[in-house]
């Protein structure tokens, strides 16, 4: 009888081992074939699809390592897919930073605070990390973008500022170098001067706008004013007051528009010299924001 008992104790286990060894080989292979599928809908760009099938592989998956990057994974398919505001609940507060890498996470909810518009609040999710208290390449991206923020709100001397805060932890570079050389060109932009084409065109109507390169509008501004200024003198020389004064109200309009014209045309060159100087800021020292790049897709879901 005892070994009766001993052999059905044997047979149990035995069962018992084989059931879990088999149920984790099942898991495996779902797990493999699973990570397959979430590379292949994010290649075809299903980014919602993605999110739903990595919030399933997170109930299979065993390696809890990997859990950092399928929560990071998630977030990046929402920004991917324009619901921003989800990444910012999804990335903020103590409770994230448990499973998630910070410096990517401040990264991904800044930028998506700048596709909400609010760029302040954006760059203020970068201030929260030191450059000392990272590495050489995030601090290297973390300054890249801080340094974008401010090139896009025009706000060039902080830019200055914040070159040397970073060179206080980096030993400079001839990639810094070049950038501090192209930021301090901003102060010797040629603007144009609005007061300057205001008066111009005042005392000739369109000069104000051939100062700042609208020549067909200046043109057009001198005929007007020149015109209706003549008709109005030719109509009061042979007494038609009525007519005379009709047309002086409009040349007052006129010469008042032209005024307006050149005021605007000095405010619309500085704009567009402001904007050719920040594209060519962007295009040349800063990379285009990639929050892929962020995490190993091969070693993640191979």
């Amino acid at each position: 009888m005892k070994r009766i008992v001993i052999i059905l104790y044997i047979l149990c286990n035995v069962t018992s081992l084989y059931s879990v060894e088999k149920k984790e080989n099942t898991d495996n292979t779902f797990v493999t074939k699973q990570k397959r599928f979430i590379a292949a809908l994010f290649a075809q760009e299903k980014y919602f699809d993605s999110i739903a099938e990595t919030g399933r592989l997170l109930q299979y998956s065993h390696n809890s390592s990997l859990v950092p990057e399928y929560t990071y994974f998630i977030s990046l398919n929402y920004f991917l897919g324009g619901q921003y505001a989800t990444v910012v609940n999804r990335t903020s507060g103590p409770a994230c930073t448990k499973f998630q890498t910070p410096i990517r996470n401040v990264l991904l909810r800044s930028r998506c605070f700048l596709k909400l518009g609010n760029t302040a609040q954006a760059l203020s999710e970068l201030d929260t990390i030191p450059y000392n208290t990272i590495g050489k390449k995030a601090g290297f991206e973390l300054f890249i973008r801080k340094t974008e923020l401010l090139v896009l709100s025009d706000r060039y001397m902080e830019v200055l500022n914040e070159i040397s805060r970073y060179e206080t932890c980096t030993p400079g570079t001839e990639e810094i170098q070049s950038l501090r050389k192209d930021i301090s060109r901003y102060n010797s932009l040629k603007r144009k001067s609005a007061a300057l084409s205001v008066l111009l065109s005042a005392g000739m109507p369109g000069a104000g706008q051939a100062y700042c390169g609208k020549f067909s509008e200046a043109l057009l501004s001198f005929a007007a004013v020149a015109l209706s200024g003549a008709g109005t003198w030719y109509a009061m020389d042979r007494g038609e007051k009525s007519l005379g004064m009709t047309l002086g109200f409009f040349t007052v309009l006129l010469y008042s528009g032209n005024l307006y014209g050149a005021y605007n045309s000095a405010q619309s060159y500085n704009r567009h010299l402001y904007t050719a100087f920040r594209s060519g800021i962007v295009s040349t020292h800063i990379p285009d924001y990639d929050p892929s790049s962020y995490i190993d897709m091969k070693k993640v879901f191979k």
